[in-house]
């Protein structure tokens, strides 16, 4: 195995683990950084990443209860890792009743 795929399929095996997590922890943009990590900085740019949510997404999370959302998000995401497209498709089956672009994201990109 090449070192690139090497470290590759490392980095994969960690974010499987929940060792590493990507998320957005500046202006949205994406970060791995290890779960220990993550915990301590994601509460500084969430009021900031929560207004750039809500000024693309706003109008379609009326109606929709945040916590609700976040809820089933989660659950699905403690099942096993997922893409945002993947999460997207399955927050659409049933008993999903919303479709996904409501929520911020498009299972067809």
């Amino acid at each position: 195995m090449s070192s690139r795929r090497s470290k590759r399929a490392s980095l994969g095996r960690l974010m499987e683990e929940r060792r590493v997590v990507r998320s957005a922890l500046m202006r949205g943009t994406l970060h791995l950084v290890t779960a220990r990590d993550f915990l301590k900085l994601r509460p500084v740019p969430q009021p900031v990443l929560e207004r750039l949510h809500n000024g693309s997404y706003g109008r379609r999370f009326e109606g929709l209860d945040a916590h609700e959302v976040v809820a089933v998000g989660c659950a699905l995401l403690e099942e096993q890792p997922r893409t945002s497209a993947e999460l997207g498709k399955l927050l659409l089956s049933p008993p999903a009743t919303r479709r996904v672009t409501t929520c911020g994201f498009d299972p067809l990109e």
